[in-house]
């Protein structure tokens, strides 16, 4: 519990930076870990969306928050997107 605290304080420096976030292929037991999370740190996650592993449900989803031409195919987007950054 004590790791829980520290790293969760961690995402409270960041609060300010974050204007939305999505979460995309989260597991089942990262689900659960992002729901705890949401417990300490409502304030972040509701700003966040988290989505699971079946695309036919988030794409729709996303793309309702997101213009298919800023998405690459593989996120419902289409296949002529040039990402500015690839990790």
């Amino acid at each position: 519990i004590k790791y829980l605290i520290e790293y969760f304080s961690k995402f409270e420096k960041v609060f300010d930076k974050i204007s939305y976030g999505f979460l995309i292929n989260v597991a089942t037991v990262s689900n659960q870990f992002v729901n705890l999370m949401k417990a300490f740190m409502a304030n972040i996650f509701e700003r966040v969306e988290v989505y699971g592993t079946n695309s036919k449900l988030w794409i729709p989803r996303l793309l309702r928050k997101i213009p298919r031409d800023q998405l690459p195919l593989k996120y419902g987007g289409i296949a002529s997107h040039k990402p500015v950054v690839v990790h």
